[in-house]
């Protein structure tokens, strides 16, 4: 935050500069470390009929569903998620966050899901 002050600007736009780095981290720290925000993916629970069901940092419970461009390999998942009240949300799940197994198998069913969806067949 100190280095923006050291560039050669006038003083308004070091202050403007100023002003948004403190609104991101107003954000990012609700977001990823106080998980408080409205797009906050707390949990998300996905059932053996196939539906999702995720809860923001608020505790509301909203239905989601898995979109296309969800990414997946043997290290890292990203659940890109679409909600009717919040539009697309996404959960970034690494191997510690998850049992091994459970990290298995969460990566099978997505690779299935997304297989099924390029296809046209319904898993559900």
């Amino acid at each position: 935050m100190l280095v923006i002050f050291l560039l050669p600007l006038a003083w308004w736009v070091l202050l403007m500069l100023s002003g948004v780095v403190m609104v991101s981290l107003y954000i990012g720290l609700r977001r990823y470390v106080f998980m408080t925000g409205a797009r906050t993916v707390s949990k998300l629970i996905w059932d053996a009929h196939g539906t999702l069901k995720l809860f923001n940092g608020a505790g509301k419970e909203l239905d989601a569903e898995l979109c296309r461009d969800t990414f997946v390999c043997h290290w890292l998942i990203i659940l890109n998620l679409r909600t009717r009240q919040l539009g697309y949300c996404y959960m970034v799940i690494l191997p510690d966050a998850l049992p091994q197994e459970t990290m298995r198998q969460l990566r099978v069913r997505v690779r299935l899901r997304q297989a099924s969806d390029r296809r046209g067949v319904s898993l559900d």
